[in-house]
């Protein structure tokens, strides 16, 4: 019942530019801006997995309604969360993509740990190269690959 009134609220945040812009989803460019460049869709940090994909449902909608757009998700993750914990979460995004049946050629995934959780989304156009990550840590896989390297992105120490 939670998933459908987030999902509903989604909605009409996307249909309502006012709407959106008093419950402060998404800034009222997002929903008529054509992208020219790279943009930063939504950053948060720690949330319950159902907010966290309450908010890729945001971006599977504007990637799905704009076929000329890929995303980029920065996954910085805390160091000290377990490997396990991880694991767990990042199968269920992989699933959460699945239910969905995004296009996931359209999206790349970044992983790097820090000392705090943060999740930050861009979206780009298709010919517009990733530019600069700032780390050299970060481990990069493609979103067709992802459910595949999902224990690869986290080793047993």
């Amino acid at each position: 019942m939670k998933q459908i009134i987030i999902t509903a609220i989604l909605i009409f945040a996307f249909s309502f530019p006012t709407f959106a812009q008093k419950v402060s989803f998404l800034p009222v460019n997002f929903l008529s801006h054509k992208f020219d460049e790279i943009m930063v869709f939504d950053q948060f940090g720690k949330l319950p997995l159902n907010d966290q994909k309450a908010r890729l449902d945001a971006l599977f909608t504007t990637i799905t309604n704009d076929k000329t757009l890929i995303s980029f998700i920065e996954f910085r993750l805390n160091k000290k969360e377990s490997r396990k914990k991880k694991i767990k979460r990042f199968k269920a995004i992989s699933r959460h993509f699945d239910r969905r049946k995004v296009d996931k050629t359209r999206f790349i995934l970044a992983f790097v740990e820090g000392d705090e959780e943060i999740t930050s989304i861009y979206v780009q156009p298709q010919n517009v190269s990733l530019g600069y990550l700032p780390s050299d840590n970060y481990k990069i896989v493609k979103g067709e690959e992802f459910e595949q390297k999902i224990q690869e992105l986290f080793p047993k120490k």
